[in-house]
């Protein structure tokens, strides 16, 4: 017997909402005719499919295998319908979601998309930060939840579920004012979660030396607030520019972190994505230094 699709719809907008609550709203369903649902389906597949926590929900393996299933009947649905109607084009098209630092997308990404996006004026982006996902292994579920396309991240991801590409190694810097006296015992963070400071001084030969921290909840304005003074700051390589009022810190040695790209794993990605990961794969490396 072949899956029910309102149970398939069910499962999908718990999946991706997070909430029988707000799942329920959508499909317009009491939240006891959404659980039965969920149930049929987990009985007839004989496995369950959703953590219920006080928290929200979350998909077991066999829950992030599904969501898959569901995507790619959706992406071949669609297709099959373009091509059947003769679609007016062949031209790429949508909006294609890329999660990442927003320091390395406006740095890295940005460069390498633009002449494509130029090419292909039916095709649109989405930048998602992911300065605020603790720890960073939580930034792949944005991948297997379907929540982007494509993730540049830190961390290498691959596995049976998700394609991990090295890109290459970006150099993180500390850097300080050339204009003012700097406040040297003061490191400027983005908030209290960003490890950047401290994963850099602790790859410094010797002891880690006492440092306060100050926290301005912007990449842009950690920069600036660099020019004028208020601290050191450790950046990648790549956004210092010439002319910029700041200088690389003598005494540290540069800390590298690798990049990879990261995206499901599937036998079909819609042209959109595939031709924004190709530019990234092709380009990027250019752009790390």
């Amino acid at each position: 017997m072949g899956l029910n699709t309102d149970q398939l719809a069910a499962f999908e907008a718990v999946a991706r909402l997070g909430s029988f609550t707000a799942a329920a709203a959508k499909l317009h369903l009491t939240q006891p005719a959404l659980s039965r649902r969920i149930q049929s389906l987990e009985e007839q597949l004989g496995t369950s499919l959703l953590f219920r926590k006080p928290t929200g929900v979350e998909l077991t393996q066999a829950g992030g295998r599904l969501l898959r299933f569901v995507e790619s009947q959706a992406l071949l649905e669609s297709h099959l319908r373009e091509d059947l109607g003769q679609s007016e084009s062949a031209e790429p098209k949508g909006v294609v979601r890329l999660a990442g630092y927003t320091s390395l997308l406006h740095t890295v990404v940005t460069p390498c998309i633009g002449a494509f996006l130029r090419s292909h004026p039916r095709v649109g982006v989405h930048y998602q930060p992911t300065q605020d996902i603790r720890p960073v292994e939580r930034q792949a579920e944005l991948v297997l939840r379907a929540e982007t396309d494509l993730l540049l991240t830190v961390s290498d991801f691959g596995n049976r579920d998700l394609v991990s590409h090295f890109i290459g190694n970006q150099e993180l810097i500390a850097v300080e004012s050339t204009q003012y006296k700097v406040r040297r015992e003061v490191y400027l963070d983005t908030r209290p979660e960003d490890q950047t400071t401290a994963e850099f001084l602790k790859a410094q030969p010797g002891k880690t030396p006492q440092y306060d921290r100050s926290f301005l909840y912007d990449e842009d304005g950690i920069l600036k607030a660099v020019f004028q003074g208020m601290g050191r700051a450790i950046v990648f390589r790549s956004l210092i520019k010439k002319g910029m009022p700041c200088r690389q810190v003598k005494g540290f040695k540069p800390f590298l972190w690798p990049l990879y790209l990261i995206y499901r794993k599937q036998a079909y990605h819609l042209p959109a994505v595939a031709g924004i990961r190709d530019c990234i794969l092709k380009d990027a490396k250019r752009f790390l230094n």
